[in-house]
């Protein structure tokens, strides 16, 4: 059985308009930063898009980045996603006046 890998929570800021400019990725799990060259923002655009990943499908020039992402765990195993339940309650459902509000304490002066 090959084993399967799924992105973790992740989000990426798109680079600077300037020629040396880096994308950055953020990888929520983990609170870690990451800045991107070109080759990775590329094997990036061209996997990101997929559900689950079996590295032996990609070509080698883009398995070694994915590899790099599994190894930062930014892919992650299939097996170590747990999926949640769905909410019993719908939070659209909820009146907002039945929440209580947030005291702001006065500030002093």
């Amino acid at each position: 059985m090959t084993e399967t890998y799924e992105w973790a929570d992740h989000r990426i800021f798109a680079a600077a308009a300037t020629p040396d400019g880096k994308s950055l990725l953020f990888d929520a799990n983990q609170a870690s930063l990451f800045a991107l060259d070109r080759a990775t923002q590329e094997v990036l655009d061209r996997w990101r898009s997929r559900n689950a990943i079996a590295l032996h499908e990609a070509p080698a020039s883009d398995r070694e980045v994915l590899a790099a992402l599994c190894d930062a765990q930014v892919l992650v195993p299939s097996a170590w996603r747990t999926r949640s339940a769905p909410s019993p309650i719908d939070p659209a459902g909820v009146p907002l006046a039945s929440t209580p509000p947030n005291p702001v304490a006065p500030s002093g002066g």
